[in-house]
């Protein structure tokens, strides 16, 4: 995994040094130019440099597509889950102690209810003097 790291480094590195002396302003018209105008005038040549700095650019992106889908985007799922998890355990036992809570809330008014209906607080006639 330590060479993942380094490649883009590198990569970058030999384009500064080495990119603005390859791309000279002849070869690279930021205008159209038309098919006549395109065509070689002599041999044939390859273009090294175009070839390689294509190459250079696709080997980063996949470089990045390779380490987000294997190891970014697993370890943020991962910790999302865990979060999400110690959450509903937090929630649970939230709700588990309200219940527990209303349940004894409950059978207390109802025994208080009882206990009035025994024995009312006001009685009639005691307040008649």
């Amino acid at each position: 995994m330590g060479i993942l790291r380094i490649v883009p480094v590198v990569l970058l590195a030999a384009f500064i040094a080495f990119g603005p002396g390859l791309m000279s302003a002849a070869t690279h018209s930021p205008l159209p130019t038309f098919a006549a105008e395109a065509a070689p005038v002599g041999p044939v040549t390859m273009d090294w440099q175009g070839i390689l700095g294509t190459a250079g650019v696709t080997g980063v992106l996949v470089w990045y597509l390779y380490y987000t889908t294997s190891f970014a985007f697993p370890k943020v799922r991962q910790d999302f889950r865990e979060e999400l998890a110690a959450q509903r355990a937090h929630d649970e036992e939230t709700m588990a102690r309200r219940d527990a809570q209303m349940e004894k809330l409950c059978t207390e008014l109802s025994s208080l209810a009882t206990q009035l209906s025994r024995r009312p607080c006001i009685r009639v006639g005691e307040g008649e003097a």
